[in-house]
C-alpha cells in the first residue's frame, strides 16, 4: 500500500460499502489516509492537487463521450504539475462472451485524454485474474504538463 511507503493517500469512491471496506484495511494496518464517499466526475473545483491518481475501474464506465471528457478533465484540474494519471480500462480489442469489464477502443481513452494530458504510455495488457481467460485491459500512462 502506498501509505505504508510514507506517502498521503486520498481514496474516492461512489460506493459507501468500497469506501468502508478500504477504512477497516486502513484501521487494521494503523494507516491515515483520507477516504469519501463521492462522485469524482461531479467536482466542479478539486479539492486538493495530487502527484498520483489512480484510476481502476471508472474511465471505462462512461458511455458517452462527454462523461470521459469531463472526468479526465476532472483529472487534469486535481494533478500537480508534472502529476501522473494511470488508468486500467477494459480493452475493446478482446471480443468476449463471457461477462466482464466495459470495454473501451485505444481511441476512446485518447481522444479524452489528448487535449489535457500528455500520454506517455498505451498498453495491452491482463486485468488481473487466476482465471483461464482474463479480461484485457489498457493500462494508460498520461501526464500533466
Amino acid at each position: 500500500m502506498a501509505g505504508e511507503k510514507g506517502f498521503q493517500v486520498t481514496g474516492v469512491d461512489l460506493s459507501d460499502i468500497a469506501i468502508e471496506e478500504a477504512k477497516e484495511k486502513v484501521e487494521q494496518n494503523n494507516l491515515k489516509y483520507v477516504l469519501m464517499v463521492d462522485d469524482f466526475l461531479e467536482w466542479k473545483t478539486c479539492r486538493e492537487k495530487f502527484a498520483f491518481v489512480f484510476d481502476r475501474g471508472r474511465y471505462h464506465t462512461f458511455d458517452f463521450r462527454e462523461e470521459r471528457m469531463r472526468f479526465v478533465r476532472n483529472i487534469s484540474k486535481c494533478l500537480k504539475i508534472i502529476g501522473i494519471w494511470m488508468s486500467i480500462i477494459g480493452n475493446a480489442n478482446q471480443k468476449r462472451i463471457e461477462p466482464g469489464p466495459r470495454r473501451r477502443s485505444a481511441t476512446e481513452v485518447i481522444e479524452a485524454a489528448e487535449p489535457h494530458l500528455e500520454i506517455l504510455s498505451l498498453t495491452s495488457e491482463y486485468f488481473g485474474s487466476n482465471g483461464k481467460d482474463p479480461a484485457r485491459a489498457w493500462i494508460a500512462l498520461f501526464k500533466r504538463g
